[in-house]
Formats: C-alpha cells, sequence, structure tokens
C-alpha cells in the first residue's frame, strides 16, 4: 500500500497563506512616497494606502502594518492589533494575489488601524475582506483610466 492511498489530499498542492520576509514592506523610501502619494481606500477601523511600484522582489505587492502610538500607548496593544492584521491579510492573501498577477503590476500596500478601541478578530476579518474588495475595484477603475488615457 502507497501513503497516498491513506492520505489521499497529500497528493493535492494546496497553495499555502503565509507571509514571508520578502513580503513585507521596509523600504522607507517606499513607505514615504506612499504616505506621499498613494490612493487610499478607507472601511473603519482600517485604511489602505496602496500605489503601483517597482519592488525588489518577484511578489505582486509588499506590505506594511501600522498602529498610532498615539491611539494606543502601550506597545502590547499596538503589536496585537497588527499581528491580528497581518493574520486578515494572510488569509487574504492568495485572492489579494490572483487578482493582482492578473494585473501584471507590483503594488505597495500599508494598512493603517484608525480606530481607538481593540477591535475583535471576526470584526477586523470582515472589514478588511470589504476592504479587499474596494481596494481591487479601484485598482480596476485605475487600470482603465489609464488604459483609456493610452488610446
Amino acid at each position: 500500500m502507497h501513503s497516498s492511498d491513506f492520505f489521499p489530499l497529500f497528493e493535492k498542492i494546496i497553495p499555502v497563506a503565509t507571509f514571508r520576509k520578502h513580503e513585507h514592506l521596509k523600504s522607507r523610501r517606499i513607505i514615504d512616497e506612499l504616505m506621499k502619494k498613494g490612493a487610499s481606500v478607507t472601511m473603519q477601523p482600517l485604511k489602505l494606502i496602496w500605489m503601483e511600484a517597482p519592488l525588489e522582489t518577484k511578489v505582486p505587492a509588499q506590505v506594511a502594518f501600522g498602529v498610532s502610538k498615539k491611539n494606543f500607548p502601550l506597545a502590547v496593544d499596538r503589536n496585537r492589533i497588527k499581528r491580528q492584521m497581518r493574520e486578515c491579510y494572510r488569509e487574504h492573501k492568495n485572492k489579494l494575489y490572483d487578482f493582482l498577477n492578473a494585473s501584471g503590476k507590483q503594488y505597495a500596500i500599508m494598512l493603517v488601524f484608525t480606530s481607538k478601541k481593540q477591535p475583535s478578530f471576526n470584526e477586523l476579518m470582515l472589514k478588511y475582506a470589504v476592504t479587499l474588495q474596494r481596494l481591487e475595484k479601484d485598482i480596476k477603475q485605475d487600470s482603465k483610466q489609464h488604459n483609456d488615457s493610452a488610446d
């Protein structure tokens, strides 16, 4: 008997939702430019800032996360929220990558938590999913306008 007889799922290749180091947005220059010139989508308590940018890796997007020190003075609270946002991103990453790969461009993305109260994880997941849909819609409109102006 072969091991795949007992475990038929092992034969299928399932994409693993991870958030590896090369997917983190770390470039101070790109982050500064993103904050100055980036387009944004807001769905309280999240603000997603994005722009097309040439990245040094082959991934379609690099992402950074931010929580205001003014709203959450304790690092423990900020780190918890950033950890939750990273998990939301990781869970929805495959959907985002499928869309961005179809566009053929690379994007720098910053996800900022704007509320003054601690979120529940379920609330954050729901808001992130809606924010992601709005991002896809905005990128489609942006590329459509860019294509129309090129014609």
